[in-house]
């Protein structure tokens, strides 16, 4: 008998008998007599492939393709051999060739299309996807493939008609359930989706997702009890999930059960400290306990993984902001918070400066010591001095003055520099900030080139466009004003009035738009209704248009709030107006740079608004209406442009918040200053000179002091009104709006609160607020913040 059939057949029947080794064994002696005999190559590579000795399998096969080209077995085997081994591209050349030798076999096209698939090629795997499936239209195996393959090519119906019919063949299928709720999701049907949700779980409970996509069904249906009950069950098959008991606890959040969303954002911090989400979350809720330290070494947490969001940086910014003790090693989350982009980097004004000052000599001179140069090159060569002074408007009176010698300092070795310094460059980026507002320097003599132009632009604008070291400078000081400027032009005119007060206040912002904005939070948008929630859990009722959701920022100013609302409310349709076009002008550029067309800028008086047909589901006028006539016939007009049971967020002075600044409005009358540059620049000089203890120094304290926009908007606006608690009282039972609650940026005035009514959590009542302000005078220094509803 030939050795070669007789090894072969052993080996054969040794393989079929699951002993892949002896099948090796015979199969070797086969191919020593023949070491081209085909089917012993292919079928010692079937054993070797069993074995898990892969490379030696590819080996054989290829062997045997090289042989015979021709057998569609041994190009299908190694297909499959070399996606086990991760070579996906040289397995789908295999898979092609014997697509190519049998172009009606089921199996070899369903391969294809499963190895392209693999491969990250999707669309080239629809063809054979579709036409395994239309042969074999009964063979579960390329209905799935044909699903998944039009799944990951974006085409979602296609999909959907191929689980659909993987269920019609086997309506227990819980795979095909799970992939047709998730479509069912993604085509923006979750009442479609969640009968397969149900399916899926209840067949594949091992299945994490499927049970997180259940509960958000039911969490984004307002049905938050069987969200919870689907999580809780997803816990006894997932014990040990931190993921789970994040989303138990941002589903507790929302509930407003802070006591169970931070035990379970405690035990998924826990069970995975590189978990972002679950870490912000527990940070932004101790933060609003009060419990701040602890706040911020969560919000460090959430940062240091890679590839970190916004929102983490976000948060973190805030804790720092907030935080009583800044620890030592925090600079490089301070520099990573600097270079992140959609963050508000004033909040981290006051750790740049305390870590700036631990450097050596620096808290000498900001105690009042002269600068010299070690100092000077200690703080110009310091990682976070430049970051600092291009991003953040420095709002500390040591700290300018030390600035200020600095700046001269470095200005008068200019001459002599070998090359454009970069922090004189930050210096003259702060100086734009600030609006020159601090005093001016003298100008070394024979400065040509960029070197003048520099020095020049610590006084003023860049006076023309720069390039390389001042490429940022020029854009900053030249081209975004003029893009401004023409956009200004451009804003459309939506109602006016010939109201006097109206238009000196139009003419103040058209001479200094305000705020003067650096930087400010692109926060990701959320649902209206989860986010009042947030602040008011006590809250009733939320719009929830089955449309877009209205909003009306009246007086937009510069556009913090108007982007703010554009890009932090989910579904949103923004109308933001203002008096001035300058104002305007700068919104639109910021609209323009975040891509937004969900914003909507025009030039109005909020007096001339009644005639809008235009009606809104949010109205927000923070900082506005105390600068009008008669504010209650303003804020009389937006109550009419807001849908029964709308919301109103609205920002006024409050007395004896502005104590301190009506000292300094007096003092600036006195002396007759102007609201021009000089006059402004002569204000701070007269404030700066103060005694500690004068009233009108408490300017000091405020961010506005620190620019010249924000000064003169401060002490020496044309026109304000302020409010006492009594007064907004008897305004909103004027206007026949309810108080919903104070919106505050830091813990203490709810813990003040808390202190005297403990049974109180909802605290909505202005009287008990009243006695909170007697307590506190400066509770509300900046303004009254909060939220009022219309009735139904």
């Amino acid at each position: 008998m030939d050795p070669v059939n007789t090894y072969y057949r052993a080996g054969v029947e040794a393989l079929r008998a699951g002993n892949a080794e002896e099948a090796v064994r015979l199969l070797g002696l086969a191919l020593t007599v023949d070491p081209e005999h085909v089917p012993s190559l292919s079928n010692r590579a079937v054993a070797l492939r069993s074995l898990g000795e892969l490379d030696e399998a590819v080996a054989d096969l290829r062997h045997a393709a090289h042989l015979d080209g021709g057998i569609p077995d041994v190009w299908r085997a190694l297909a499959q051999t070399l996606l086990e081994l991760g070579q996906a591209d040289e397995a789908a050349e295999a898979a092609r060739r014997a697509a190519d030798l049998s172009p009606e076999e089921p199996k070899a096209l369903g391969l294809l299309a499963r190895v392209l698939l693999t491969a990250g090629r999707p669309e080239e795997a629809l063809a054979p996807a579709r036409k395994a499936a239309r042969l074999a239209p009964a063979d579960p195996a390329h209905v799935l493939t044909l699903g998944e393959v039009s799944l990951q090519a974006g085409k979602l119906e296609a999909a959907e008609r191929a689980f659909q019919k993987l269920l019609a063949l086997d309506p227990r299928d819980a795979t095909a359930h799970l992939y047709a709720g998730m479509i069912a999701l993604e085509l923006g049907r979750p009442r479609a989706a969640e009968p397969h949700l149900q399916a899926a779980v209840g067949g594949m409970p091992e299945v994490l997702p499927a049970w997180l996509a259940l509960s958000r069904v039911q969490r984004d249906q307002g049905r938050l009890d069987e969200a919870a009950d689907t999580l809780e069950l997803a816990a006894e098959h997932h014990p040990e999930s931190a993921i789970l008991e994040d989303e138990l606890g941002h589903l507790w959040l929302r509930a407003g059960d802070l006591e169970r969303a931070e035990d379970s954002l405690r035990e998924a911090v826990d069970l995975d400290p590189t978990l972002s989400h679950a870490a912000h979350a527990l940070g932004t809720l101790l933060r609003g306990k009060g419990q701040l330290d602890e706040a911020l070494e969560l919000h460090r947490l959430a940062v240091r993984g890679e590839d970190v969001e916004g929102w983490a940086w976000i948060g973190l910014a805030d804790a720092i902001a907030f935080a009583p003790t800044l620890p030592d090693d925090l600079e490089p989350e301070v520099l990573g918070c600097l270079a992140a982009e959609g963050v508000d980097h004033q909040a981290l004004d006051r750790a740049v400066r305390s870590l700036l000052a631990r450097a050596e000599g620096v808290a000498e001179v900001l105690a009042g010591a002269p600068l010299h140069g070690g100092v000077a090159r200690n703080l110009a060569d310091h990682p976070l001095f430049s970051p600092w002074l291009e991003r953040v408007l420095c709002t500390d009176p040591s700290w300018e003055r030390l600035l200020v010698a600095l700046r001269d300092q470095l200005l008068a070795e200019l001459p002599v520099a070998t090359e454009l310094p970069k922090a004189l460059i930050a210096l003259a980026t702060q100086s734009w900030h600030n609006e020159y507002a601090w005093p001016l320097p003298t100008l070394p003599e024979g400065l040509t080139g960029a070197r003048r132009a520099l020095a020049q632009a610590l006084a003023g604008p860049l006076p023309a466009p720069g390039d390389g070291a001042l490429a940022a400078l020029s854009r900053l000081t030249r081209d975004e004003p003029a893009e401004e400027l023409r956009l200004a032009a451009a804003v459309p005119t939506l109602a006016m009035t010939d109201d006097p007060v109206s238009a000196a206040v139009q003419a103040q912002y058209e001479e200094h738009p305000y705020p003067r904005l650096v930087s400010f939070h692109h926060k990701p948008p959320e649902p209206l209704h989860q986010l009042v929630r947030g602040l008011f859990p006590h809250l009733d009722h939320v719009p929830a248009p089955a449309g877009a959701l209205e909003i009306l920022v009246a007086g937009c100013g510069t556009g913090q709030q108007a982007l703010s609302a554009a890009t932090r409310y989910a579904g949103a349709r923004v109308l933001a107006v203002d008096l001035s076009r300058r104002s305007l002008g700068a919104t639109a550029r910021r609209a323009a740079a975040w891509g937004l067309d969900n914003l909507e800028v025009m030039q109005a008086d909020i007096l001339a608004l009644g005639a809008l047909e235009r009606r809104f589901h949010l109205v927000e006028s923070g900082g506005v209406l105390h600068h009008m006539a008669d504010p209650l016939a303003g804020w009389r007009v937006l109550t009419d442009l807001t849908v029964p049971g709308g919301l109103m967020k609205i920002g006024l002075y409050s007395e004896s918040g502005r104590e301190g600044v009506m000292a300094a409005r007096a003092l600036a009358a006195a002396a007759d200053l102007s609201a021009d540059a000089d006059g402004l620049r002569a204000a701070r000089a007269l404030f700066h000179g103060l005694p500690a203890d004068h009233p009108a120094r408490e300017v000091l304290r405020s961010p506005d002091f620190y620019s010249l926009t924000g000064l003169r908007d401060l002490v020496m606006h044309v026109h304000e009104h302020r409010f006492t608690i009594p007064l907004l009282i008897e305004s909103l039972e004027a206007l026949e709006l309810r108080f919903v609650g104070f919106q505050h940026a830091r813990p203490e005035p709810d813990a003040w609160y808390d202190a005297l009514w403990p049974d109180d959590p909802r605290r909505d009542d202005l009287r008990r607020w009243q006695a909170v302000e007697e307590a506190h005078p400066r509770v509300f220094a900046g303004m009254y913040q909060f939220w009022c509803a219309k009735h139904r």
